[in-house]
């Protein structure tokens, strides 16, 4: 029967309410996943800035994504060091003989999901691994898990090496829908950046020590002057020579520390410089104290794109040597009063015969002055005299130049003695060298002593083995020796497991018994020729000849492992301790023999890093990346001292489209390599504390361009700071300076910082950040969002202005989330009085977006990349004429 009218309307009616109710239920569990989503991502980036272990933090990672992906369970595998298998180091919702199970799962195509994800660098996604062959092998595991469905992720860093894998399993057959990739992939480039900072802090860690700036450390005063003579660098040394600091000598003109006698030559060889001649001359200048130093000056051009920039100077106190050629003179009048043997030969005659001797030379030669007057010192010489001593004698003298050195002699009686030789030419009133005069002295005895004080400066007094001294002096002596023997030289660089704890303990008494044994223990242990070390602290070397044949210091190794099997005893209290042994091996000459040392010393950490009492050989992975690292260390040094780096200018616009400021980029022109990207070297600049020079070139370079840029328009220029200057470096003052110097008004410098600036001391940074916004200094947070305190900054920190990161403006067009989370921050921002600026503008759709929330500040590549000076002249100029974009 048909409906009639008022119930066909009823059913309607009712219709519509349960889809009302349907769409009411669906909104409200869907803000509650959102809710949720928020809620862990808050709680995974709390966890990942907290000081916690990586596996509190990968776990974190995993409940995000198990919190909002139904039935998920997540791993999180990092690869080893050679990149060919896995561990797992997260797996929250499995038990340990889960974990066990995946153990060193190779990294191999088709080797179940996560090895071929980190095989491929591609995500797998398996709906259901019973059905697919390589699980095979993983079968008893599955069904013991009732795992089916795997969705595998490769975690690759920004330099696409593989840092792991991040897996979702499932107990049901199911593939991603595009919200879930989207999610685990957002989650998977956390980690990676979480691992990457991980991995950087360790290395930096390891490395931070090793090396030292050849301008700061160099010991000779090092300085550079402006084209006005005006110090912009001036290293340590030179703060030593003249008794002024860094902060007094900066931005001085030299002419301040010249007498005036020699303020006009001083000028003439700065002007020739300044034309692109290199100069080197002597002149006089003031200590602070007031009393006056020979200096020799040498005055290089700093030449950039052939124009001369400014000179680069190297300083070397010559007053000493000065006052020694005066002391020479007065030698030379008063020679017949002289404690010391003296002699005056002709220079004009072959041989230089003598033509006078005094009575001290007679005492120490055994010769009267008769029988030596006319004859030459080689006289002196026999079978036991250096050869290299007597070369240096006479080539110094066919160059009519003096010579100091110590020379092997014979008396009269034929005995010998150490002879302490001077030898200086003698010029007329033409500077022609008419004579030499020689100074000698008896020094045997204080050779002998020395010699003694050498055996005692290359041998440990605690163990009496040869030290380290001992060790950097002749090991390229025995590398050679056994080499031309046609066999190879093998270091074992043996480090004591658990002994500083024995000796804080029990006394250094008691380390020093326990080293003494230890010393004898090796000994015993070592083949025979071979040479026993004792390196420094706990550790010992053993340089050991031989065939190419590593099962024969194999067995080496082992053998001194087992000296240890046994506990050390002293005074009837016993320890027990174990050894990690490195291995390096030089089948051929090397450019530093002491390479080998660090190749097992590296060694040697590996076994220490498989738990100790055992041995490791060194193999090239362990040292390419370091090797790496030195290289790019030293060419930073050089980039430096050559002046290779350069400031790009990116500009800030506004909603008119007008320029409202530019943030300084720094630039690195490798003279073979082109222009490097600052992602390959600033890290390591961060971790070497190279850094800080860097940072002091780009605050100098930034602070003179800033009334240049006020000309062209442009009202402020923005700089990175590194946390590192936080920490070690003088910020403030320095900042200060510049803002003296260049007459800065307030609002026109700002300062961009990352929110590592507060991990390690936030209340220094904090207090910092608050004088330099006294200074009239703009504070701005970089990067913001990417982070992991970002709200608590945005309450807490003096900052003006924050810069939202790429990451979000990307996807403001394409993604609610995104474009939620920029509007919020806009809102808050603005609530607390800070400005805000949307980083990596790319589209004029992403412009007129953030434009509508409310955004009034910009920058990206849409409206302008980084432009070199003269380019952003160039642009400047477009702009003020009403040019369209070119992005």
């Amino acid at each position: 029967m048909a409906l009639t009218l008022p119930a066909t309307l009823s059913v309607f009616a009712l219709s519509i309410a349960v889809m009302a109710a349907a769409l009411w239920w669906y909104n409200r569990q869907e803000k509650h996943r959102l809710s949720q989503l928020i809620q862990d991502q808050y709680s995974a980036i709390e966890a990942i800035t907290r000081q916690a272990a990586l596996e509190d933090k990968l776990n974190e990672v995993c409940y995000l994504i198990e919190h909002q992906v139904s039935g998920a369970m997540c791993t999180v595998m990092l690869a080893n060091e050679q990149r060919t298998a896995l561990s797992v180091w997260a797996a929250p919702s499995f038990p340990a003989e889960f974990r066990t199970a995946l153990e060193a799962m190779p990294i191999e195509d088709n080797a179940g999901a996560c090895g071929t994800a980190a095989f491929r660098h591609q995500p797998v996604m398996i709906a259901d691994m019973r059905q697919d062959e390589r699980f095979v092998p993983y079968t008893e595991l599955l069904n013991q898990y009732n795992l089916v469905a795997c969705w595998s992720f490769p975690i690759i860093a920004d330099n696409d090496d593989l840092l792991g894998t991040f897996a979702v399993y499932f107990h049901q057959r199911r593939s991603p829908n595009k919200r879930q990739t989207r999610l685990i992939e957002r989650t998977r480039h956390m980690v990676s950046l979480m691992l990457e900072h991980h991995n950087q802090r360790i290395q930096r860690e390891h490395n931070e020590q090793h090396f030292r700036s050849l301008f700061t450390h160099n010991p000779d005063a090092v300085f550079t002057l402006d084209l006005d003579g005006k110090f912009i660098q001036f290293n340590q040394a030179g703060s030593d020579l003249i008794h002024y600091s860094e902060a007094e000598i900066l931005g001085q003109n030299y002419e301040a520390l010249v007498p005036p006698e020699d303020i006009e030559r001083t000028r003439e060889h700065f002007e020739r410089a300044k034309e692109g001649v290199p100069q080197r001359y002597e002149i006089k200048v003031f200590q602070r104290s007031g009393g006056m130093l020979d200096i020799d000056i040498t005055n290089m051009p700093i030449i950039v794109n052939g124009k001369v920039t400014g000179i680069h100077g190297v300083a070397k106190d010559r007053t000493e040597q000065r006052r020694t050629e005066a002391r020479l003179r007065l030698l030379e009048r008063g020679v017949e009063a002289s404690a010391n043997g003296v002699t005056i030969a002709d220079a004009r005659q072959p041989g230089y015969p003598l033509i006078y001797a005094n009575p001290a030379f007679e005492t120490i030669t055994g010769y009267t002055r008769e029988e030596i007057l006319g004859r030459s010192c080689s006289l002196l010489q026999g079978p036991a005299t250096g050869e290299s001593a007597k070369n240096r004698i006479r080539q110094r003298l066919s160059e009519f130049r003096e010579v100091h050195t110590s020379i092997l002699n014979y008396r009269k009686d034929g005995t010998t003695f150490w002879n302490d030789l001077y030898i200086a030419p003698v010029r007329d009133n033409r500077q022609e060298v008419t004579h030499f005069v020689g100074v000698q002295n008896d020094i045997s005895a204080r050779v002998k002593q020395e010699e003694t004080l050498a055996f005692q400066a290359s041998h440990d007094a605690l163990t009496g083995l040869p030290n380290r001294i001992y060790l950097e002096a002749h090991l390229a002596e025995i590398c050679q020796q056994t080499l031309d023997k046609g066999q190879s030289i093998y270091v074992m660089f043996i480090d004591l497991d658990g002994f500083k704890p024995v000796n804080d303990s029990l006394g250094h008494h008691f380390g020093d018994q326990i080293l003494e044994q230890t010393a004898r223990r090796l000994a015993d242990a070592s083949p025979t020729g071979a040479t026993l070390i004792r390196f420094g602290g706990d550790e010992f070397i053993a340089l050991v000849s031989a065939t190419d044949d590593s099962v024969h210091l194999n067995q080496v190794a082992e053998n001194i492992l087992a000296q240890f099997a046994q506990p050390f005893q002293y005074d009837s209290v016993e320890v027990t301790l174990s050894a990690a042994i490195g291995i390096a091996v030089g089948k051929e000459a090397l450019p530093h023999a002491m390479l080998l040392v660090q190749q097992a010393d590296m060694a040697m950490y590996q076994a220490k890093k498989l738990g100790g009492n055992t041995w490791q050989w060194f193999n090239d992975g362990l040292n390419k990346h370091a090797q790496h690292e030195v290289t790019l260390r030293q060419q930073l040094q050089e980039a430096l001292t050559l002046n290779q780096f350069q400031l790009f200018y990116q500009p800030l616009f506004g909603n008119d489209l007008e320029i409202i400021g530019v943030e300084a980029l720094i630039r690195w022109k490798h003279p073979t390599r082109g222009f490097i990207s600052p992602a390959e070297y600033i890290p390591l600049s961060e971790r070497t504390g190279q850094i800080i020079p860097i940072s002091e070139w780009v605050m100098a370079e930034a602070a003179g361009m800033i009334s240049r840029l006020a000309e062209l328009g442009v009202p402020n220029i923005a700089i990175n700071l590194s946390p590192l200057q936080f920490q070690r470096h003088r910020l403030v003052e320095r900042i200060a300076q510049l803002i003296d110097l260049h007459g800065i008004e307030k609002g026109r410098l700002s300062v961009e910082i990352t929110e590592n600036v507060f991990l390690d001391d936030p209340q220094g940074a904090i207090k910092q950040l608050r004088e330099l916004q006294n200074l009239g200094v703009v504070v701005a947070i970089d990067d913001f969002g990417t982070g992991f305190s970002s709200l608590s900054y945005m309450r807490d920190m003096p900052v003006d202005k924050i810069k939202i990161d790429r990451t979000f403006i990307n996807g403001i067009t394409s993604s609610h989330r995104d474009a939620a989370i920029t509007r919020g921050t806009l809102s808050m921002a603005h609530e607390l009085g800070m400005d805000v600026v949307a980083e990596g503008v790319e589209t004029e759709e992403q412009f007129n977006t953030l434009k509508s929330f409310g955004c009034t500040s910009y920058q990206g590549f849409w409206y302008s990349r980084p432009l070199s000076w003269e380019d952003l002249q160039d642009f400047t100029r477009s702009r003020t004429s009403g040019a369209p974009i070119q992005s």
